[in-house]
């Protein structure tokens, strides 16, 4: 284990983001710990990634950021492994509540999405803090979108694709408070900031119409590609952001400056 360079553990890992972070660690020898709603999707996808049979890189963990419960079993099973991150991205985003028309939106969906994106990755930081040892947390990364700094243009998703809908706008958003005073809360221990990330090429999720209406509404004509958004990510995570918390830095090739 002390081959490695100090832990980070990334929720949603396995996801289009999640993984391109998760890789940018791996790549400088962090050992990086991956979190999913279920242990066998985690453990398969470490598998993957820990080719050497004498590698323990990259490590598999259950969470689910809708369960209390679960967040302290969690958090348990590190203290276990006497296995401390010293980075948490907060990455995961409930999908669940997304297939929703504006006219069908719900109180719930509003509330499963804040009860896993929101809520459950500040009791999932708060009580990493309680159990590692002092100042072992160094920083907490969240992952928000354009969507909540910009209204969503309706007129770029082509029929067939529906909208990002708008409770996903306002829980964004709401990261914005959460960062700042988390950041405040934790003063010099523990940096927080947040990510406010504009689109990314994933293919097999867009078509041809969508990724060049996008891109018309970007300075750099393009969607990013994951790899630029992680980049940021452990940008805010390393020692070369030292001196920012609470701030949120915008990785949306232009898209919110026009």
């Amino acid at each position: 284990m002390s081959q490695y360079k100090k832990p980070v553990l990334i929720t949603g890992g396995t996801g289009l983001l999640g993984e391109a972070i998760a890789d940018v660690f791996a790549d400088k020898n962090h050992r990086v710990v991956i979190t999913s709603r279920k242990f066998d999707s985690a453990a398969g996808f470490c598998d993957n990634k820990n080719t050497d049979e004498d590698t323990d890189q990259w490590v598999p963990l259950e969470v689910n950021l809708a369960s209390s419960e679960s967040i302290l079993m969690a958090v348990e099973t590190l203290d276990d492994m006497e296995l401390y991150p010293s980075f948490v991205i907060a990455n995961a985003s409930s999908r669940d509540a997304l297939g929703s028309s504006f006219d069908d939106i719900s109180h719930d969906d509003f509330l499963s999405l804040f009860r896993v994106d929101v809520a459950g990755h500040m009791i999932l930081t708060r009580e990493l803090r309680k159990t590692a040892p002092p100042s072992s947390l160094a920083s907490v990364t969240f992952m928000s979108s354009i969507y909540a700094i910009q209204g969503v243009d309706n007129g770029i998703y082509p029929e067939e694709m529906m909208p990002t809908p708008i409770h996903y706008s306002a829980v964004k958003s709401a990261m914005t408070g959460l960062v700042q005073s988390l950041a405040a809360q934790w003063g010099p221990s523990t940096r927080v900031n947040v990510i406010i990330s504009g689109g990314a090429q994933a293919e097999e999720r867009q078509n041809d119409q969508f990724t060049e209406a996008y891109s018309d509404k970007t300075m750099l004509d393009r969607l990013a590609q994951p790899r630029e958004v992680a980049d940021a990510v452990y940008f805010l995570s390393s020692n070369n952001a030292s001196y920012i918390t609470g701030n949120s830095l915008v990785v949306d090739g232009g898209y919110s400056a026009w």
